[in-house]
């Protein structure tokens, strides 16, 4: 309740009578909470890739990568070199001496990868080639003999002598030709996959052919496909300076921005 006492001014009581009032409103009203500014600079992530997020992307990108470059390969749908041009002596080495080290780098760039048997990464890769290389430690040696070769070895002081060298007979069994064919599809599909997804247009006869891993049979294009994919991806993904990847891809094809 208000309580205004009436002065002696007559005409001033409904005046102050309803100052009183609204005041005596506002104080029974509750207040609002402020309201938050909006924040000036926050990020914002825009869609890119399949992950649909820049801040979750899976694949690595170097120094140089440039986005029309990535582009224009992707749209251009082949290697950018030719199986045989060794050009990276490291991609070399690793492709000849340790593939799994390579390959596991190669998923790391490109990011996981979709095949007939789901999603590869480098992770999924290294289990896998632990897993066939306990399975050619116990079925190398099981299994009837699908080929066999002998292989020679001659003393230092028997070089120069007439007497026949002393040989020693090698052979391939069935399981062990089991364990090599199983990892050549499957490096195949590793391959296969990692091309589908820069979208180079290749047949399947010859990807399958050049992944193939048999050298106790001559037939051994892997370790060259391998670098192939590996240099194409470097440069996709920039950790190849422009000025080298470009030349690499054509001598007249230049990129948007590149002009």
């Amino acid at each position: 309740a208000i309580l205004v006492r009436a002065s002696g001014t007559t005409g001033a009581g409904p005046l102050v009578a309803a100052v009183a009032a609204a005041m005596a409103f506002n104080n029974s009203t509750p207040s609002a909470p402020p309201v938050e500014a909006p924040l000036v600079g926050r990020p914002v992530y825009a869609p890119s890739g399949a992950d649909g997020f820049t801040g979750n992307r899976e694949d690595e990108r170097g120094e140089f990568f440039q986005e029309a470059v990535k582009t224009q390969m992707l749209q251009r749908g082949e290697w950018s070199d030719n199986i045989y041009d060794c050009t990276d002596a490291k991609i070399a080495f690793c492709a000849l001496c340790c593939p799994c080290v390579l390959f596991y780098g190669l998923l790391g760039r490109s990011g996981p990868v979709r095949s007939p048997i789901g999603t590869i990464d480098k992770s999924k890769y290294i289990t896998a080639f632990l897993v066939m290389l306990v399975a050619a430690m116990i079925l190398g040696s099981l299994g009837p003999k699908v080929r066999c070769h002998e292989i020679g070895s001659a003393s230092k002081d028997d070089e120069f002598s007439d007497a026949p060298s002393k040989t020693h007979t090698v052979c391939h069994r069935l399981g062990g030709l089991v364990v090599e064919l199983a990892w050549w599809i499957f490096q195949y599909l590793v391959l296969r996959a990692i091309r589908d997804k820069y979208q180079v247009k290749e047949d399947e006869p010859l990807t399958f052919l050049k992944a193939a891993c048999l050298p106790g049979y001559c037939l051994c294009f892997q370790p060259c496909y391998t670098a192939q994919v590996a240099r194409h991806v470097d440069r996709a993904q920039g950790f190849v300076p422009a000025s080298e990847a470009l030349p690499a891809l054509s001598a007249t094809w230049v990129p948007m921005g590149f002009e």
